[in-house]
């Protein structure tokens, strides 16, 4: 495959599906290259073996097939101009949206297609299904030369949706469609404004959707929030106030093993394969922040000028940036206790301020009380030792809905505490 980057860059190379049998990765982690411009990158087996190499581009995809139709080519659609679509970005539902598409003379039929995204799982999951195909009416007055194409479709119901074009020339079927620009942390490519014109592809999952955000119409954000002025925190990393609650090397678990704790405050975080003399294990390196550290600075936040405090999660977990939940009834006891939060919040309240916490209620961590693979809960997991309990599987999922309906304390405080008065 081709890539254009620039920089140092952390990758594995897989299927669409990232598949497990056909995901290739270095043991220790990611693979890692500066990239400074085009350049080819391949995969291939040495003996059974896979191998990667980096270079200059040299791979020419011998499928692909440059359109060269003057009128395919004039084929001109773009998501941010207002000609093109109106209105512009994210739309309530029951929102009719006008699209309108611009081409030389011989477009022979052009159909809008609509499409709803499937929500489900994390940024793996890519699918559509068809919600309208909407043929569009040819405008009878010419503009510089160009037809011009126009259709729309009420959206009326909240979803990601997708819509791209269809156009039929000369017997041969093209697509206008999104751009072929990586977006981060997702599978599906497209930064949205002038499309491409391509040759139909054998699977429509090939096709690079324009997405669409239709959202309810009843929502609304607090009154104050658009006027936020954000100081973001990562507690780990902000300050210790108080030491005895410091992770402990050789006491301190991370998974089955022990973690790591920085003795220089201002030191650069482990990194893997570095030289730095770090563990073999990513995320255990700890400085010791806390919620006593951001107590003590909470005035000198609130002299920049910032209104809100957005906390990474605070709740139990395993790693440094414990985004990988254990238990979403405490806060990790490295960061303090319950009554550590509520005291952030009340502080926080009592100068103006109002604390964010960020919770992750869509994935956890293996160490999940309810999983407890490593076994570091007193109670049995329906993952314990890495092994599927069939039993405590379906049976841990009545008292996660049940956890999950109820205010807990640190919640609590969150939703109550955090408002100034």
């Amino acid at each position: 495959m081709n890539e254009q980057l620039s920089g140092r860059h952390e990758f594995k190379v897989a299927d669409a599906g990232w598949k497990t049998p056909s995901t290739f990765g270095k043991a220790s982690g990611n693979f890692s290259y500066t990239f400074d411009g085009d350049h080819t990158v391949r995969l291939g087996f040495d003996t059974g073996q896979p191998r990667l190499t980096v270079g200059a581009r040299t791979f020419a995809n011998p499928v692909a097939r440059a359109v060269t139709d003057p009128v395919a080519l004039s084929l001109r659609v773009d998501s941010r101009a207002l000609l093109h679509k109106a209105p512009f970005g994210a739309v309530p539902a029951g929102t009719r949206v006008d699209y309108s598409v611009a081409a030389l003379p011989g477009v022979d039929r052009l159909t809008l297609v609509i499409e709803k995204r499937r929500l489900e799982g994390n940024q793996k999951v890519l699918d559509y299904t068809k919600v309208a195909r909407l043929p569009m009416q040819r405008v009878v007055a010419r503009e510089r030369e160009l037809e011009r194409f126009t259709a729309h479709h009420v959206y009326a119901n909240k979803a990601v949706y997708g819509h791209w074009f269809e156009a039929v020339i000369a017997g041969n079927t093209f697509v206008l469609q999104n751009n072929p620009d990586p977006v981060f942390w997702t599978r599906e490519k497209g930064s949205g404004g002038v499309a491409a014109v391509n040759d139909h592809p054998p699977a429509a999952s090939r096709i690079r959707r324009f997405r669409q955000t239709v959202f309810d119409p009843a929502f609304t954000v607090p009154a104050w929030a658009p006027d936020i002025v954000y100081y973001v925190v990562i507690p780990d990393r902000f300050r210790n106030g108080n030491p005895r609650n410091d992770p402990r090397p050789g006491v301190s678990r991370y998974h089955q093993h022990t973690v790591e704790k920085h003795a220089d405050w201002n030191a650069r975080p482990f990194r893997l394969d570095s030289g730095d003399s770090s563990d073999s294990h990513f995320n255990n390196d700890f400085f010791g922040g806390d919620l006593a550290g951001l107590i003590q600075q909470l005035d000198y936040i609130k002299s920049l000028g910032a209104n809100t405090i957005y906390m990474t999660p605070v709740f139990k977990a395993a790693s440094n940036h414990k985004y990988d939940t254990a238990d979403y009834r405490h806060i990790d006891p490295e960061f303090g206790s319950n009554a550590d939060f509520t005291r952030v919040t009340r502080e926080a309240a009592s100068r103006g301020m109002r604390v964010i916490a960020a919770t992750r209620l869509n994935h956890t961590g293996t160490e999940l009380l309810y999983f407890n693979r490593y076994g570091n809960h007193g109670t049995e997991g329906a993952f314990q030792g890495g092994r599927i309990q069939l039993k405590l599987a379906l049976g841990w999922l009545v008292p996660l809905r049940q956890q999950a309906n109820r205010s807990q304390p640190a919640v609590q405080g969150l939703a109550g505490l955090a408002r100034p008065a």
